[in-house]
């Protein structure tokens, strides 16, 4: 490991352990400051985010601030909280699950003084009426070991659902539609005796073009997606006649509870849904409303269209931080299963922000932990990106003990081959050996008492002696049995001699 790199993990180590000590001291100012959530009573419409910042305005110097954010699920949904902009620096502990968000977080610069900035937290409403509350608990600060108590400040979302705007009548005519008609120039009026003035007429409203004769129908756009991106979708429609539009949409296919504003008078339109109205990753269904010179209304088909997603990914660990490896799991809500690499990585693409859960199962035992994903969608000019997110989960089991017993496994069937192989060659070997275990050998016996003519036989050999020098007598001895060539060779007749027979 570079040494950057045990210098960060040191700091951090110490930052951790400074503030939470500083956040467990016994000591305690009398009350002093608050901690409070702002706008207090924000107004949201159903399927719009609402941003809520949590700050704290100390009232004295604090190097630490803690606090639970609470709020009901029926209501709100979790979307994402942004610690960019914080004041304190350093993070000790950030989760979300079920209706609450909890913080820790802690700084040493030499502490905060001045009203800040803790973190900023998005909901999205899921209702189209009434309120909800959005309170704090376990909120405090702490200096040096000395807890603040900071007095919490909740806040209350008003939940409205989005209002239809009224019809009006296309520009250049007037009346409430459908009685739309287009103004005449004014005429001439009498003047009274002695003289009357006949006054000049007042230009009217260059008139709109009269489209065709309605046929009671309407004319139905013809939609054409142009762009999709993250949470911005932009649609151009085109119709045969003059005609104002707008857009139905929403998550529901039966509920569409979101709408554009009514479009100026034309044959072509260009629609563009935007971020205050989409979320990343999700299926919307809509429909497109025209309405034309005469009042016909026309509507097409309903449609859908699916924004891009969030792409994160979740490195994948066992109670000692080893990573779970070639492992599938699976994210939910909506379910979508991947398998980690050799680092116990896996990747999911097009995921909604919000709360999900990484499952994982091995054998009949499955494990669950929660995630977070935040919306963290940047918008430049027309082109909107996303960063990978990264998490990790850490699950309540021992892999090592998996890869121990698949090793243990593999060194026993490796011992077994080793042990017949040395069987075999042991048993093939016992072939070439004496039944008194010593190897035999090739031996020449002489025939015949002819040393010359030899027959190989199987002979097993005896022991030598250890050699000694020879004597004299046992040289002459061997000379002695050396034959003569000039002798008859053994098994032939001989003649006697004279000299043998005088004898």
């Amino acid at each position: 490991m570079k040494k950057t790199h045990l210098i960060s993990l040191t700091t951090t180590f110490l930052v951790a352990v400074t503030v939470i000590v500083s956040m467990v001291g016994r000591s305690a100012f009398a009350a002093t400051g608050s901690i409070y959530l702002t706008p207090a009573s924000p107004s949201v419409l159903n399927g719009d985010n609402v941003t809520l910042s949590l700050r704290i305005n100390p009232g004295t110097t604090v190097d630490g601030v803690q606090a639970t954010v609470n709020f009901d699920t029926s209501k709100l949904q979790y979307v994402t909280a942004d610690t960019s902009s914080s004041a304190f620096s350093v993070q000790l502990q950030q989760s979300q699950t079920g209706g609450t968000v909890t913080i820790a977080r802690g700084d040493l610069s030499g502490g905060i003084g001045a009203d800040s900035l803790i973190e900023t937290i998005t909901f999205k409403a899921l209702v189209g009426s009434g309120s909800s509350g959005v309170t704090l608990t376990n909120a405090n600060a702490t200096y040096q070991g000395a807890y603040t108590n900071p007095s919490p400040a909740n806040a209350t979302v008003t939940l409205t659902s989005p209002i239809t705007p009224p019809p009006t009548c296309p520009t250049g005519q007037i009346g409430t539609p459908p009685n739309c008609t287009t103004p005449t120039t004014g005429g001439t009026s009498g003047g009274t005796s002695g003289g009357g003035t006949t006054p000049k007429p007042k230009p009217s409203p260059t008139p709109t073009p009269t489209p065709p004769a309605s046929t009671g129908t309407g004319t139905t756009p013809v939609v054409e997606q142009k762009d999709l991106q993250f949470t911005k979708a932009v649609f151009n429609m085109t119709t045969t006649a003059p005609t104002q539009i707008y857009v139905q949409f929403g998550l529901d296919k039966n509920t569409l509870d979101k709408q554009t504003a009514l479009s100026e008078l034309g044959t072509t339109h260009a629609v563009t849904l935007d971020d205050g109205n989409l979320l990343p990753g999700e299926t919307y269904y809509f429909v497109v409303v025209s309405k034309d010179q005469q009042g016909h209304i026309a509507q097409t088909a309903l449609q859908n269209f699916t924004t891009k997603g969030l792409t994160v990914t979740v490195g994948v660990y066992d109670k000692n931080h080893k990573p779970l490896r070639n492992k599938t799991v699976t994210l939910h809500s909506t379910p979508m299963t991947g398998k980690t690499d050799d680092r116990g990585f896996v990747t999911f693409s097009n995921v909604v922000p919000g709360d999900h859960h990484v499952l994982y199962a091995d054998g009949k035992k499955s494990y669950d932990k929660p995630i977070a994903v935040e919306n963290n969608v940047k918008t430049a000019g027309a082109t909107q990106t996303a960063p990978v997110q990264n998490v990790s989960v850490v699950y309540d089991i021992n892999a090592s003990n998996a890869a121990t017993a698949q090793r243990v496994l593999i060194g026993t069937l490796l011992l077994v081959v080793v042990g017949v192989a040395v069987f075999f060659v042991a048993r093939r070997k016992s072939h070439f050996i004496a039944p008194g275990g010593a190897p035999l050998s090739m031996q020449p016996v002489v025939v015949g008492g002819n040393p010359s003519v030899s027959t190989p036989v199987m002979q097993q050999p005896t022991a030598q002696p250890q050699a000694s020098a020879p004597s004299a007598e046992g040289i002459a001895q061997q000379l002695s049995t050396i034959p003569d060539p000039s002798n008859p060779t053994p098994g032939s007749t001989v003649a006697p001699v004279d000299e043998d027979r005088k004898e």
